[in-house]
């Protein structure tokens, strides 16, 4: 069903604010995640004279888009131990008042937002906004991750004075199910930055990763976390090995879970079959050497790295958890249930077409100016931000 309007963030032509819009992105971390490069997309397209935006994150190291964001005049505040919420609380506030005042404060924590939201409140900040990426998963809750997200749900509730979710299916694990009813909440769109699509060099970059021409390159970009299911993907892969030796896997990303998915492919013999390129910057690139992207997720809010294999041109086998919504190009994409098991999901990745100029051509065409196209989404921040 579309979603009405009404509903959805839209990008309108909106008067200049009369100062600068103070935002604080509460964001956790800032590697090349899918909700952290949208937003360092975002504050590219920004208009300095009228935001101004710091970004608070959850640990003493660096990060790889820290100097960006300094460049483009923003602070990279560390506000430490949110597993230790009754310090974290006070040290936010504090935060929030020494280098504030803030007319923001927009929060991309999943639940754990609605404590950070009570904080804001009690820094004195007037607008807080709470931003759900993650669809809801399929997986039974223990008690106390059902107890710790009922309680935070409730925050959300009093402390939110606006919430954005990046898919319908997204919406209603923070917001709840009668989300609709409730003026606050709305859709925003993440965006993807369209100009490094344009110009593609499969054969250098399978050469740089010494693969052939012939090789059947399979490849998945997401952040290694049971979310994303990498177990079930090397056992698909597996069962591609063994009916099309001569393919290879490519598996893009960091995360908790690397090392043990690393001890799993030496275990299973396929070392010299699957590469780990870790956290890349040249991710469009990657996908353009890709002949199929796989992505077996258990649950998903809005995938950006499925919308930016369909830019790419790439044929794409998804799983249903994938929502419907990230089909910009759905002749290149199948979506296929996971109780389809290895042998199914084999079946669609052999039988994907390889891409060619043209259906890449007019796959990207597809994007420009859509609600995916991260310029579109940028001005929709912008709006929501100045409206007041």
């Amino acid at each position: 069903m579309a979603q009405p309007v009404r509903r959805e963030v839209c990008a309108l032509k909106s008067a200049a604010p009369a100062r600068v819009i103070r935002v604080a992105e509460i964001v956790g971390g800032l590697d090349r995640g899918g909700a952290e490069t949208w937003l360092v997309n975002v504050l590219r397209a920004l208009d300095r004279s009228r935001f101004s935006v710091d970004f608070v994150v959850h640990e003493e190291r660096s990060y790889p888009y820290e100097p960006e964001i300094v460049a483009h005049g923003g602070r990279v505040l560390r506000c430490l131990r949110p597993d230790r919420p009754i310090s974290y609380f006070r040290r936010l506030r504090a935060l929030l008042l020494e280098h504030g005042p803030y007319d923001i404060v927009h929060s991309h924590i999943h639940h754990y937002s609605g404590w950070v939201l009570a904080a804001a409140a009690a820094a004195g900040v007037k607008r807080r906004v709470v931003h759900g990426h993650l669809g809801a998963r399929k997986s039974d809750l223990s008690l106390g991750r059902r107890l710790f997200t009922g309680a935070m749900t409730t925050l959300i509730s009093r402390y939110a004075t606006g919430g954005l979710a990046v898919a319908r299916e997204a919406a209603p694990v923070l917001f709840g199910a009668r989300w609709e009813s409730d003026p606050r909440w709305r859709l925003l769109y993440c965006g993807i930055d369209l100009a490094p699509f344009s110009s593609r060099t499969p054969e250098r970059v399978r050469a740089a990763l010494h693969l052939s021409r012939e090789c059947f390159v399979m490849g998945h970009v997401g952040r290694f976390d049971p979310q994303k299911n990498h177990e079930g993907l090397l056992a698909v892969a597996q069962e591609v090995f063994r009916r099309r030796p001569e393919s290879h896997l490519l598996l893009v990303g960091t995360g908790p879970l690397r090392g043990a998915i690393e001890g799993r492919v030496a275990e299973m013999g396929l070392s010299d079959r699957v590469s780990f390129l870790g956290a890349r910057s040249d991710v469009p690139e990657l996908l353009g050497a890709m002949d199929v992207f796989v992505f077996p997720s258990l649950y998903e809010g809005l995938p950006l790295a499925v919308l930016e294999a369909q830019a790419a041109g790439v044929s794409s086998v998804l799983s249903t958890a994938v929502t419907e919504e990230v089909l910009v190009a759905p002749e290149l994409v199948q979506r296929v249930s996971l109780s389809a098991g290895p042998s199914g999901w084999a079946d669609a990745i052999l039988g994907a077409p390889r891409p060619t100029a043209e259906s890449r051509a007019r796959a990207l065409a597809a994007f420009e100016g859509s609600r995916f196209d991260v310029r579109m989404s940028a001005r929709a921040l912008a709006d929501y931000y100045a409206a007041g």
